[in-house]
């Protein structure tokens, strides 16, 4: 089996799924691009939300693992989802996660529970007109998500102006040229696409394939994220057939000739010739030894219209090519009530818990390491520089 899409960190234990390969990464190098952003954007201390199953809980398994090595904390316990979430649920975690000094959110939720905790967000944001006493919501959270949000205009439709900032992070994404020009030429003698020619309200009578309805009709045509990953696993799959058979049979001989053609593929033979094999000679194999896809990561920032701008990207356990200063302008660019956009340059956005200590004070930890009270010296105290203890006057 071979995967263009599954990425939980479960599928990489061997033997327990020894047949299983994928195109894409795995869950926990995604978690560790998570962690080196929010570390490159000054913070230490943020909220986190996971849908409670294999995909979120294990994700954020592998964040708090990277996030602990880079002495990043997480406010309180991991917030748990799930599909039976009623709104009186979701407005209690929204409202407790506000009361926290915790700005950014690190999430690990699927499309449709994204989509009610953002739509409960937004009747709270709303609801800040007639209700005096409810503390401000808008543009308060910063959200770094992972790829089950990633590039999907369908997560954010409805709810731009107030998630503009927000931070996702999906596999490196590519544009298939091929596969652009293979769409433009369809028509509706498609069986599968004939009713979405319909909807697109295209006429055999003056367009003979989608390419000429949408230029006429004034449609866009975007590839989703995910189609060069299925592109590459048919194509893996396809080269290790004709290999194999290749192999055994030649190319002189008829099929029913071959004596494969009456004895079953031998499954672990197969799998060595697309496993830690090139697609394209010179470049590197699509699926290691173990049957993972290459650790590579876009990531991207959604602007106020909804649209996403790419900011950086994470290979070979490394940030490349990331633009903090611009990444934060985005943080900072607020949509108000009317739709007008404001830049509020008084600040750095971070999320933290404690700010440094003034010269002359000292760090008094709290419950976790990102945590601290500032007191001050004595001055009868002789202080070495950066040197502290818990909840003591001497250095």
């Amino acid at each position: 089996m071979v995967s263009y899409s599954s990425t939980g960190v479960e599928l990489s234990e061997k033997p327990r799924f020894a047949y299983f390969s994928r195109v894409v990464p795995p869950d926990n190098l995604q978690a560790k691009a998570m962690a080196h952003l929010i570390a490159a954007l000054g913070w230490n201390y943020v909220h986190a939300i996971v849908d409670t199953g294999s995909y979120g809980e294990r994700g954020m398994d592998s964040f708090r693992a990277a996030a602990t090595d880079l002495n990043i904390c997480i406010d309180g316990d991991v917030h748990k989802i799930s599909r039976r979430w009623t709104d009186e649920q979701y407005e209690e975690l929204i409202l407790r996660m506000r009361s926290s000094k915790a700005r950014g959110v690190v999430m690990f939720v699927d499309e449709d529970n994204l989509r009610r905790f953002l739509s409960n967000l937004k009747r709270l944001i709303l609801a800040e007109k007639i209700k005096p006493n409810m503390p401000r919501l808008r543009n308060y959270f910063w959200f770094v998500a992972s790829d089950s949000w990633g590039m999907k205009l369908s997560v954010v439709k409805g709810f731009e102006h107030i998630i503009n900032g927000a931070i996702t992070v999906a596999p490196k994404v590519r544009y298939l040229q091929g596969f652009a020009e293979y769409f433009a030429a369809l028509g509706p003698s498609n069986t599968f696409l004939s009713e979405y020619w319909q909807s697109m309200n295209c006429s055999e009578h003056f367009h003979p394939n989608f390419g000429s309805c949408f230029k006429t009709q004034g449609h866009s045509f975007k590839q989703e994220a995910y189609v060069p990953f299925v592109y590459d696993a048919v194509q893996l799959v396809a080269k290790a057939l004709h290999n194999y058979i290749k192999e055994d049979c030649g190319f002189d001989s008829k099929w029913e000739d071959c004596e494969l053609a009456n004895n079953a593929f031998d499954g672990k033979r197969l799998q060595k010739l697309y496993r830690n094999v090139s697609l394209i000679d010179g470049q590197p194999p699509l699926i290691d030894a173990n049957g993972d896809g290459n650790g590579q990561y876009s990531i991207f920032q959604l602007d106020e219209r909804g649209l996403y701008r790419r900011v950086g990207g994470w290979i070979d356990n490394e940030l490349i090519d990331l633009d903090v200063p611009d990444i934060r302008a985005g943080l900072q660019r607020i949509v108000t009530e009317t739709g007008t956009i404001e830049e509020d340059i008084s600040y750095i956005p971070l999320s933290v818990c404690s700010l440094p200590c003034a010269e002359g004070h000292y760090k008094a930890y709290q419950d976790q390491s990102c945590c601290w009270t500032c007191i001050p010296c004595d001055t009868s105290t002789s202080i070495i520089p950066n040197k502290t203890r818990q909840r003591s006057n001497t250095f």
